[in-house]
């Protein structure tokens, strides 16, 4: 019982979830208890008893819905801004992104948008995530991946390795910042669709 009760108080996501595992048990125990057994209630007492559990399941529902609404799922989006940003670029975007960034950049990166890592790790299978996570640390053979994904865009990280390289000696140009990350666009000779 106490474990449920820590699981219940570890996150606000896993009250609802608790409090319907420990109900049960908590009936059982208070039904034990010999001040609540030995005397009988009387139908005022039922009625008042039942305004008090109406009330505070109330309470507690309208608590739930309040915080709940209070949440916006996006506010921790971080590259939000660069895929509002990429949605307004016209033609085709190859872009060479973050494996943390990708779901708001499909979200909302608009139409065209190629990303070329995503969450969906079936899809590209663990050598090719393993080799795009030590690309983004110059790591192994990342210019043959810049090569075979042939990125007109990039959204990384801003202080990492592939970040510096991309502004630094590859001519990249820096066209957003969004909270850790950065937008750059190609060098004008690769931005143009691989044939």
């Amino acid at each position: 019982m106490l474990a449920l009760f820590v699981f219940g108080a570890s996150a606000f996501r896993n009250v609802l979830p608790a409090t319907i595992l420990l109900a049960p048990l908590a009936a059982a125990t208070l039904s034990t208890l010999d001040p609540l057994r030995s005397r009988p209630v009387s139908p005022s007492e039922k009625k008042s008893l039942a305004i008090v559990a109406i009330g505070l399941i109330s309470v507690t529902l309208m608590g739930g819905l309040w915080l709940t609404a209070q949440v916006d799922p996006l506010a921790k989006a971080k590259p939000l801004t660069i895929a509002t940003k990429l949605s307004s670029i016209a033609g085709p975007k190859r872009v060479l992104n973050t494996y943390n960034s990708s779901g708001v950049l499909a979200a909302f990166g608009g139409k065209g948008i190629k990303l070329a890592i995503d969450g969906r790790a079936d899809r590209d299978g663990g050598p090719y995530i393993d080799r795009y996570i030590k690309a983004e640390k110059l790591e192994g053979d990342w210019q043959g991946l810049l090569t075979q994904v042939q990125p007109n865009f990039a959204v990384l990280g801003k202080d990492t390795a592939l970040t510096y390289e991309l502004t630094n000696h590859q001519q990249w140009k820096l066209l957003l910042t969004d909270q850790d990350y950065v937008l750059l666009q190609a060098p004008a000779a690769k931005t143009s669709q691989p044939k």
